[in-house]
């Protein structure tokens, strides 16, 4: 029996030198790799891109380098070559394949801290969420656009807690869709083996925190979960659910030669995740965010899913409800005083500029002006302007010279008319040019026109609109038009007078209504 002790001694003795020699490699590797991360910092990884349709925001798992853990070994075969710096052995999915599928995705990734092994940092997935969550307020450039989420094995934990972060409301309204791959929702069973290894090396500074927060069926991944829930459910702030679309791994996963199994189950990772939403891939669990080119079945499923998940952002969306559902011909249409359709491309208003005492708007320079004409005898008849005060419509913001021969360029302007001489036609007249991109100058000063129609202020039922003029005066880019006894603001850069149209197109007004708000937008405002 001697003789078998003394090579079971032999075997344990072999083997923790294997071990030991593992453990030193992989101490050496991470401490090299050390000075590289950037605890919580969310990285822009298209910082050259300038007009952004959505945002793609990945995070790295457990004690990952937040770059070479998106890294695989390239394919072989020209259509890898395409998507690889020519620099680099490696392909990097964030910022080789998806870059070049999705170029107008900005892409970011959180190079979080979450080493358990060597110095590490004492957080919980819930603080490492919140740093995710700030970083994300901080550093978006483009706060409507809608986000896809990608998290890998706690990386989609971390993007669940950040989204359950009491002031996460925005974000998750704004979240497209959440990519989880292999996330261990309901935890993992090895989670408890590298918690007993991380005890046993404690002298190098490990920590068990994070690694117990995954074992399996754990309380904390179970609230997590209905937090969670209940933050993507459909609600007065969204028609629906944000979507979820979840891979897990099919491969066992080895250490040292000797197989962990199945990292995170299948049952673990489609928690959360849409009918028909769950994919599984021949991978082991560090394959799940690795594609060594674009024709990995990784890839062409996670790019699929992106694809389904990718939809307009919120102002897209406005822009298009209010284009489809307002501003339509039916609703554009003028009719001449005989009820005859009046077609737009014949319609011509004239305009003049005019100086009222007292305005502070206005050019001084006798010549260009007129006073304004609101005399009885003035209201019965139409009369074409001098050339010299003529304003043309499409050139209202033109460069023009403003007081003391000046150039101004106009963006707050006034437009006075009496009754019927054309105010509302002229509105509809700049809705439809503009959305017709006719005058190529408003639309490269603006991203869209507003009208808002302010009619019968007085009543009690529309009080409330009063403080909604006094902000909707305020906007930099501006048309108001009113009638003449109409008091108007200050800080006018240009005054105007509707003159009116040729008596043969006579027009009558009617009623249109919408009101919204937003960047690099003009409001056209009429009142009465």
């Amino acid at each position: 029996m001697g003789w078998i002790t003394s090579w079971w001694w032999a075997s344990l003795a072999i083997a923790t030198l294997l071990v030991t020699r593992s453990l030193y490699r992989a101490i050496i590797k991470i401490c090299q790799r050390r000075d590289e991360l950037r605890s919580g910092t969310l990285q822009n990884l298209t910082p050259t891109l300038k007009d952004a349709k959505f945002e793609i925001i990945a995070v790295p798992g457990l004690g990952a380098h937040p770059n070479h853990t998106w890294e695989a070994r390239k394919n072989l075969g020209p259509s890898a070559a395409e998507y690889q710096n020519a620099q680099s052995a490696n392909v990097h999915l964030l910022k080789d394949l998806l870059t070049r599928d999705f170029p107008d995705a900005r892409i970011w990734n959180f190079a979080h801290e979450s080493h358990w092994l060597i110095d590490a940092p004492v957080k919980t997935t819930e603080e490492i969420g919140k740093c995710l969550l700030k970083e994300i307020k901080d550093k978006r450039l483009s706060p409507h656009l809608p986000i896809i989420f990608i998290g890998h094995s706690l990386g989609g934990i971390i993007i669940k807690q950040a989204l359950c972060t009491s002031d996460s409301h925005d974000i998750v309204d704004n979240t497209a869709g959440i990519i989880f791959l292999g996330a261990p929702h309901q935890g993992s069973s090895v989670s408890i083996a590298g918690a007993v290894l991380a005890t046993l090396t404690w002298f190098l500074g490990s920590d068990t925190t994070l690694l117990l927060s995954l074992k399996n069926h754990g309380a904390q991944l179970s609230n997590l979960a209905d937090a969670f829930d209940s933050r993507i459910a459909a609600s007065g702030r969204r028609q629906r659910k944000v979507p979820i679309t979840s891979f897990y791994e099919t491969k066992k996963t080895y250490l040292l030669g000797l197989s962990l199994g199945v990292v995170v189950s299948r049952d673990s990772a489609k928690v959360h995740a849409d009918a028909c939403e769950s994919h599984s891939i021949e991978t082991d669990h560090s394959g799940l965010n690795k594609c060594g080119g674009p024709n990995d079945a990784l890839f062409a499923a996670l790019t699929a899913a992106i694809r389904r998940l990718k939809t307009p952002s919120l102002l897209e969306q406005a822009d298009t409800w209010i284009r489809d559902k307002h501003y339509t011909a039916y609703r554009l249409k003028i009719e001449r005083l005989s009820g005859e359709s009046l077609p737009m491309d014949q319609c011509y208003i004239n305009l003049a500029i005019v100086e009222q005492s007292g305005q502070d708007a206005g050019p001084s320079k006798k010549g260009n002006t007129v006073s304004s004409p609101f005399s009885i005898l003035a209201r019965q008849k139409v009369e074409t302007p001098d050339k010299t005060m003529q304003v043309e419509l499409a050139a209202l913001f033109n460069e023009r010279k403003g007081r003391d021969d000046r150039p101004m360029h106009p963006r707050r302007i006034l437009i006075r008319g009496r009754a019927g001489v054309g105010k509302t036609t002229l509105c509809k007249k700049i809705i439809h040019e503009f959305t017709k991109g006719t005058w190529a100058k408003w639309n490269e000063l603006f991203d869209r026109v507003l009208w808002v129609p302010l009619r019968n202020l007085k009543l009690p039922e529309r009080q409330h609109m009063a403080c909604f003029l006094a902000e909707l005066l305020k906007r930099p880019n501006i048309i108001i038009t009113s009638r003449p006894s109409a008091k108007a603001p200050l800080n006018l850069d240009l005054e105007l007078e509707t003159i009116g149209f040729g008596l043969d197109q006579s027009t009558r007004s009617s009623r249109f209504s919408k009101s919204a708000g937003s960047f690099r937008a003009l409001c056209a405002s009429q009142f009465n």
